[in-house]
């Protein structure tokens, strides 16, 4: 048996490959941003079906997919043609194989091919639901030609192209969930009320009627009998996501709740057989990542690597020689990931590989879980990473993600290790609005994220300088999509404390971005506007008014702007109307849109020379 991650839907198109079965010599970075941004040796890996073979993403002169033979450690590799770069892939059986390829983000190259990475085929353009790895030549896909989001489900025959519709959607449903045998028992829909509701049928020849598994629901995880799920869901009027058994067919949970005392119990992560899809567990985010196992001797097996291994984080991917060995992958704050092969009686160790062979964790920056009061006494969640060697200059960079409705995480961090490697102390913020904390610390409300976010940041800033971890003229700030607002309004409202200010894919002008957003899928975004984003169209003026860009003439350190050209996500318009309001306001302003980008980066190159040039603005402007 083995473990297959969430599913995520693919996009395949027509292409042809060249095939490589020679391993590519080790590569030697030779500057910081090299050591910490060049591609890993072992990216996205995956168990197979029958567990034969560790795949995974690795790097050659380009992505390439790799496969390692449990049984006699043999390592195949298959490269796209035409300079493409392999970026994902399924095993959708024993045998087989789908890997696609793009150019600067965009699919290109898509093709099958068989577990010993030596046939190529080109496939026809789907996008994947459900793999139904244990049933030959067989697909859930979804039909979206005439919706994105309330999209039917069809099945699909990649060696034939033939499609049969299995579940129609009436125009409301937004989420389908498919049982162990890929029969759609599950729809999901939000009445009126903004409250999730559930529908099921005992077999696809059954009418639909309507369960109650939770009306605040965060996934749901089929169990070993055909009936039971595990759902998780915030309860009426708690604070914090749990997990709860339920039988579809009496509509009654049963059984203990899974719960955590501090945490919403969020799975980020299925362990499920990718052959027979026996559920083993889940896995989701604490202070640091949990594994839920569902059967004892997982459980002993979790406990004795942990004891083996206690200073990392140790995630059981699946089992290889008839169920004796299991597939670890090590990692943590200064250790990137390894995998290794561990006989479960013995504790014998076979290494398969580094994910970054170049890293020494010994000589890496530790990452420490830190809270600190802000100015409304709440304690406010934190990392802090800190130069391994001493420097003589206390320089500290603020990094704040996206979101707001995302979280960091403490673990390998390559923009923290870099930076630390440059004498900077890395502070990053889980602001109110952050996920994972209860519904006290993470509100709905996308507004209230918006403006708490600003002052969680800056106490956090000057929290850190108290704390003689930076000079007080020597504090960057740097923050991309939802950071990126946080950023630049920020720097507004507390122009004394930044040295320079940092926007990527930002968003600065609140009332024009969700405008333009509500106006791309209306239907959708009204399912649940009144609990993430109020009464917004009577409360305009409010989101304008806590935008960066109403602000502007306030910034006095220089700011750089940076923004992807193809930008789906934040349209790149709102960096170039943060220009020119700080332009207006003479302001120390630069802007930079990179071409091919979306709302991240790519490839390995173009993020190099991103973080040499993030890096090289921060020192001169310090």
């Amino acid at each position: 048996m083995s473990i297959r991650r969430l599913r995520i839907p693919i996009l395949l198109c027509a292409a042809l490959l060249a095939l490589l079965q020679s391993a590519n010599a080790a590569r030697n970075p030779k500057t910081p941003a090299q050591r910490f941004f060049m591609k890993p040796e072992i990216e996205d890996a995956r168990v197979s079906p029958g567990n034969q073979y560790l795949s995974y993403i690795g790097y050659g002169s380009r992505p390439v997919l790799k496969s390692y033979e449990f049984e006699t450690g043999r390592k195949r590799e298959i490269r796209a043609q035409e300079n493409g770069n392999i970026y994902n892939y399924y095993w959708i059986s024993r045998e087989q194989l789908l890997v696609f390829a793009h150019k600067l983000g965009i699919p290109s190259e898509v093709f099958s091919t068989t577990h010993r990475l030596s046939q190529v085929t080109p496939s026809e353009y789907v996008e994947v639901y459900d793999l139904l790895p244990d049933i030959k030549n067989k697909l859930i896909i979804k039909d979206t030609d005439r919706s994105e989001k309330f999209f039917h489900l069809e099945q699909f025959d990649p060696t034939s192209g033939s499609r049969k519709r299995v579940a129609k959607n009436p125009g409301h449903i937004i989420s389908w969930y498919t049982d162990k045998d890929g029969k759609v028992r599950i729809r999901q829909w939000v009445d009126e009320d903004e409250k999730d509701r559930f529908d099921y049928r005992p077999d696809e020849d059954s009418q639909w009627r309507e369960i109650n598994p939770g009306a605040d629901s965060y996934g749901i995880l089929f169990l070993n009998e055909p009936e039971k799920v595990l759902a998780f869901l915030r309860p009426e009027g708690e604070d914090r996501v749990i997990g709860r058994y339920f039988d579809c067919a009496k509509n009654e949970f049963y059984g203990e709740p899974i719960e955590d005392p501090k945490y919403d119990l969020i799975a980020d992560d299925y362990m499920v057989d990718p052959e027979t899809e026996e559920t083993f567990g889940f896995r989701y985010q604490a202070e640091r990542r949990q594994s839920i196992w569902f059967n004892e001797a997982h459980r002993q097996l979790q406990a004795k690597i942990d004891d083996t291994f206690p200073d990392t984080i140790n995630d059981i991917h699946g089992f290889a020689k008839n169920d004796s060995q299991a597939v670890v992958r090590r990692s943590s704050d200064r250790n990137p990931g390894e995998w290794l092969l561990l006989e479960n009686e013995t504790g014998a160790v076979t290494h398969i590989g580094k994910e970054r062979p170049w890293i020494d964790p010994e000589k890496m920056a530790s990452t420490q879980s830190i809270t600190f009061p802000n100015r409304e006494g709440v304690a406010i969640h934190g990392l802090v990473t800190r130069p391994s060697k001493e420097r003589d200059q206390n320089k500290l960079l603020l990094m704040i993600r996206g979101g707001p409705r995302a979280r960091d995480y403490w673990g390998w961090d390559s923009e923290a290790q870099y930076f630390a490697a440059l004498g900077y102390t890395v502070l990053k913020i889980n602001y109110r609005g952050s996920s994972e904390y209860g519904l006290e610390y993470s509100p709905y409300s996308h507004l209230d994220a918006i403006r708490d976010s600003i002052i969680d940041v800056a106490d956090g800033a000057r929290w850190a300088i108290d704390q003689g971890w930076a000079d007080p003229n020597s504090v960057a700030i740097y923050g991309s999509s939802f950071g990126g607002h946080v950023a630049l309004r920020c720097a507004a409202d507390n122009p004394e404390l930044f040295a320079c200010v940092i926007g990527y894919a930002g968003v600065y002008d609140w009332v024009k971005e969700m405008d333009r957003e509500f106006a791309k899928e209306p239907i959708y975004w009204k399912l649940k506007l009144h609990t993430y984003y109020g009464d917004y169209d009577n409360e305009k003026e409010q989101w304008r008014d806590a935008s960066a860009i109403v602000v502007a003439d306030q910034i006095e350190a220089p700011v750089y702007l940076i923004h992807g050209g193809s930008d789906e996500i934040v349209a790149s318009r709102q960096s170039k109307l943060m220009r020119a309001a700080l332009k207006k306001a003479g302001k120390d302003v630069q802007l930079k849109i990179l071409s091919f980008n979306n709302h991240g980066m790519v490839s390995e190159k173009p993020t190099i020379r991103f973080y040499e040039n993030l890096a090289k603005f921060i020192d001169e402007s310090m």
